[in-house]
């Protein structure tokens, strides 16, 4: 089973919510048998500045998930164009990230799949 999950991210401003992750800018988003949580770190990113998008993928009992595949996609402000693309790999846990550089500020869709 594959359940994709959106997030949006606005820049340059980001609200800050505590969750499983210190720099969680999304709560808990409940697909299926998954919480999801989104960080970045630093936690309000910047246009053209390096940030690590982290990800942390947990049960529905809050316990961090092992050996799962996943896929990370991020389109632009005008969710027509794609500008981050990572293939299905194999994570050794739910808790992983990917550096990123936005080069617009605006609304971004960050879609996270897991199977």
């Amino acid at each position: 089973m594959t359940i994709g999950i959106a997030l949006l991210v606005v820049l340059p401003f980001l609200p800050i919510s505590y969750a499983h992750l210190e720099q969680s800018s999304s709560g808990g988003v409940m697909q299926g048998n998954y919480f999801s949580y989104i960080g970045f770190d630093p936690t309000n990113p910047a246009t053209y500045e390096p940030l690590k998008i982290i990800f942390s993928i947990q049960d529905e009992n809050g316990n961090d998930l092992y050996d799962i595949q996943t896929m990370v996609e991020i389109y632009s402000d005008s969710m027509e164009k794609i500008i981050f693309y990572e293939p299905w790999r194999e994570q050794n846990i739910g808790d992983f990230e990917i550096p990123f550089v936005f080069e617009k500020s605006g609304t971004h869709q960050i879609i996270l799949s897991i199977s």
